[in-house]
């Protein structure tokens, strides 16, 4: 989880994978981070996006070891 935290605050270039209805928010992931295997990073968008694009988000919370944040414009 700390490691995790260190990433509050700065922004990630993530891919977008998927959507995630539990959520209610996509989900992707980072450059570190493998598929299936790592935690996600989910975030919100006031853009359209679309699944396989990388997105600039700005990381703003962890859950779970998961990253949340928003896609900078």
């Amino acid at each position: 989880h700390k490691l995790a935290e260190k990433f509050v605050g700065k922004t990630l270039k993530v891919i977008y994978d998927d959507i995630n209805y539990d959520e209610e928010m996509f989900e992707g992931r980072g450059y570190m981070q493998c598929p299936d295997i790592d935690s996600l990073i989910f975030f919100t968008s006031d853009e359209p996006v679309e699944i396989g694009n990388i997105y600039d988000v700005e990381i703003t919370s962890v859950k779970d070891n998961d990253l949340y944040g928003k896609v900078k414009i």
